[in-house]
């Protein structure tokens, strides 16, 4: 398993300025994404605010699938009939953390 290279730490939503923020130089916190306050009529206002929130908790939801990964004891093996269904969700955790990590 690799390391993630994007911007270590906890991540916030910036409500006032609608800015995902990380650990960074520039007043102790760095842009990491930055969210459009303009309502979309054709979705709702609370669209780009979920999505900020959402961003916000990928670096959470990665530790706690790489904590669920590394605690199941579990090889993924599609010919164990009672281990294939927890083996396919490790198999997609797996793939989620590939995916967070810059490996797919």
């Amino acid at each position: 398993m690799s390391e993630f290279k994007g911007t270590k730490g906890k991540w916030i939503f910036d409500e006032l300025n609608f800015k995902v923020k990380g650990s960074g130089d520039v007043e102790g916190m760095t842009v990491i994404a930055n969210v459009s306050p303009k309502m979309d009529y054709s979705r709702g206002s609370g669209t780009q605010y979920a999505n900020a929130k959402l961003i916000a908790a990928a670096p959470d939801l990665l530790e706690a699938l790489k904590i669920v990964e590394k605690q199941s004891g579990i090889t993924w093996d599609s010919k164990k009939g009672k281990d294939f269904e927890v083996g396919a969700m490790l198999h997609i955790i797996r793939e989620a953390i590939k995916k967070a990590e810059g490996q797919l």
